[in-house]
């Protein structure tokens, strides 16, 4: 069995909802990059969406500050090391992609959902755990793991964590 722990309701109703706001609106103005691949594989055919906020001890985006207003604090981590948006859309039938690490050495990883879909994270044992709406998912990101898209609403949305 893999070694990880959720937390249901990791935020506040009100942090949790302005995250929400911020991240999920419709008429939003929060930018999503779109990328080929979801495994980074020549032979993957699914595409997703991706907004960097943090990587290599860098602010990628202006949008960083919920994060770090919101989130962050609440992570027990002495560094962080990358933060990440993904936004997979909706497919007709459920979508398993190609299993990866975030990166080879050690290091600590967190999935937090944004909204409630049939969706869900693989960990290398199979375990999966399921997309719920303020939800995180901490685990050991350098060991293998996957993700899925969703069919029953119009997009999977989480962030990404990898720190110390």
């Amino acid at each position: 069995m893999s070694d990880y722990k959720i937390v249901d309701n990791f935020l506040p109703t009100e942090d949790f909802k302005a995250i929400q706001n911020i991240f999920l609106t419709k008429d939003g103005e929060f930018p999503w990059y779109f990328i080929e691949s979801v495994s980074g594989l020549s032979d993957d055919t699914d595409c997703y969406f991706e907004h960097h906020f943090y990587d290599m001890c860098t602010v990628h985006s202006n949008w960083f500050e919920a994060i770090k207003t919101f989130i962050l604090p609440r992570m027990d981590m002495m560094s962080l090391i990358r933060c990440k948006a993904n936004l997979f859309p909706q497919t007709k039938e459920l979508h398993r992609y190609k299993m990866h690490t975030d990166q080879d050495t050690p290091h600590k990883g967190a999935v937090y959902s944004l909204n409630t879909c049939n969706g869900f994270t693989v960990l290398e044992d199979g375990t999966e755990i399921k997309s719920v709406a303020n939800r995180m998912l901490f685990f050991d990101s350098s060991e293998l793991h996957g993700s899925t898209s969703c069919t029953d609403a119009n997009r999977r949305v989480n962030f990404n964590f990898n720190f110390l």
